[in-house]
């Protein structure tokens, strides 16, 4: 029999078990090596709800949720611990109301007055477990947020591969996303492409600061795609980057817009260049005609008595010769006037090219024979052209003048044609006079460049009469250039379609 004060000593020692066991705040339970409750603390009896008593002899399936835990793998974490190997697992426990939550379990094997036993600490993770489940359902959240976002979404590693992408980058290539990740951008981009991606992404990992860039891409459907591609570093606790993060914004419509605008800005200034040559022409080469013009006529009412026939003659051909330029630059003028204005009349028709050239080349032999210039025409009787008799008429006159005024005294000026393999007609206007260099050559067809020159016996030039053969020959879906050597002549060439 045990002595009254080994009883004293079993009642202190029970009791200071019990005041540490009941201090704690996690619930403890006190198991045998089948699994029975020895002993819980009144934290375990406050988060089941239930006596120490109903406790005593049950096993853990007595607060087991239903279908909710592996009874059979729970009883051999309990043989594990009791055999020296501390667990911790998940396990969700019923309430005496019927409610269900889930705890975390710590297993590890102990002494409970001199037997072995396996003491078990629960703790309630309801909290954490709906935390959990929040930050769960707020990244999958994101992931399909970003997953199947409209804009291209990825991301590099330190290795300038890629560590993530979105469909909607992937899509534009024709591929998964799995098919370039880990790829780097010089496996889907052209060199220079790839390194101005690049060049972004390490200046985001040297400086840890934001960056942005303005790129093309060409999709699967061919189309040109323009985005504007922000990169952000992404870092750890300590501010170093794990990678960089791309969202790319499509800036399509707003490059397009912006392309339009500089074209109409370019149109425009076009626009201001010609209204401002039009003008230099009016002023300039309009004055001057009409100067020598008046000039003549004041001679003649202040001198004509002292004036013989011939020097009266004379002075009346050079009136006659400045009424004539003046005549065709004032028509060249409104021609080229209607045609900015789209008032010209369009008519094409099929028409033998040869007759058809007949007026034209008749009305310019009287200014050919003042130079004792020959017009040989070269074109068989039977070709034929699709055209508009009033603006080929036009293109022809102007070419003849043009050479006419260029060619030397007693020269010889050449319209021939022949047929091309792509069924168009090509003229040719030859004349052998002083010729071009091949600068003169690359700005005679445009309007804004002055090339202005005097001809052979100082015949006045403005540039006008080309501009309108450029853009009548146009209008019919030909072509015009020019071919020249300095001091050997010049060819104007041109085509027209046949019927």
């Amino acid at each position: 029999m045990k002595t009254l004060e080994e009883k004293t000593k079993l009642r202190l020692s029970e009791s200071t078990y019990r005041g540490i066991l009941d201090s704690l705040s996690d619930a403890i339970y006190i198991l045998d090596k089948d699994g029975c409750f020895l002993d819980v603390n009144i934290a375990a009896q406050e988060l089941y709800k239930y006596d120490i008593e109903s406790f005593i002899s049950k096993t853990p399936e007595f607060l087991a949720a239903p279908g909710l835990n592996n009874l059979e793998q729970t009883f051999a974490y309990i043989q594990e611990a009791y055999n020296g190997n501390p667990v911790r697992f998940e396990f969700w426990g019923l309430r005496k109301d019927g409610s269900v939550f889930p705890k975390e379990i710590r297993l590890t094997p102990g002494m409970w007055f001199g037997k072995k036993v396996v003491i078990a600490a629960g703790r309630e993770m309801t909290e954490r477990k709906q935390a959990e489940e929040a930050l769960r359902i707020s990244e999958e959240k994101y992931r399909l947020l970003v997953q199947y976002s409209s804009d291209p979404i990825f991301s590099f590693n330190p290795d300038e591969s890629y560590r993530y992408i979105n469909d909607a980058f992937a899509r534009q290539f024709g591929k998964n996303p799995e098919e370039i990740i880990g790829k780097t951008p010089f496996d889907i981009f052209p060199h220079e492409e790839a390194e101005k991606r690049l060049q972004l992404v390490r200046n985001v990992f040297m400086t840890g600061e934001k960056g942005e860039i303005e790129v093309k891409v060409v999709n699967i459907q061919g189309e040109d795609k323009f985005y504007l591609t922000m990169a952000d570093p992404i870092k750890d606790s300590k501010g170093n980057i794990l990678w960089v993060t791309c969202i790319s914004k499509d800036i399509t419509l707003r490059k397009k817009a912006e392309e339009e605008l500089k074209l109409k800005n370019e149109l425009l200034k076009a626009s201001s260049a010609e209204k401002d040559k039009f003008f230099s022409i009016v002023a300039h080469d309009l004055r001057g005609p009409m100067n020598g013009f008046l000039g003549l006529t004041s001679i003649m009412v202040d001198d004509i008595e002292e004036l013989s026939a011939f020097e009266l003659k004379e002075i009346a051909t050079t009136m006659r010769t400045s009424a004539i330029n003046i005549y065709r630059l004032i028509e060249n003028l409104l021609e080229w006037s209607k045609m900015q204005r789209g008032k010209i009349s369009f008519d094409p028709q099929p028409m033998f090219l040869k007759s058809s050239l007949t007026k034209s080349i008749e009305l310019m032999k009287d200014t050919a024979i003042r130079k004792a210039i020959e017009l040989r025409i070269s074109i068989p009787n039977q070709y034929v052209v699709f055209a508009d008799i009033h603006m080929l008429e036009t293109i022809i006159r102007n070419l003849i003048s043009n050479s006419i005024k260029f060619s030397f005294k007693g020269g010889t000026i050449e319209i021939s044609a022949s047929k091309t393999e792509n069924d168009m007609m090509q003229i040719v206007v030859k004349d052998f006079g002083i010729g071009m260099g091949e600068e003169m050559v690359s700005k005679m067809f445009n309007l804004t460049e002055n090339i202005n020159r005097k001809g052979t016996e100082g015949e006045p030039s403005t540039g006008l009469g080309l501009i309108l053969c450029k853009e009548f020959v146009e209008k019919q879906g030909g072509k015009i250039w020019a071919e020249s050597t300095e001091g050997e002549g010049t060819s104007f060439i041109f085509t027209l379609p046949q019927p």
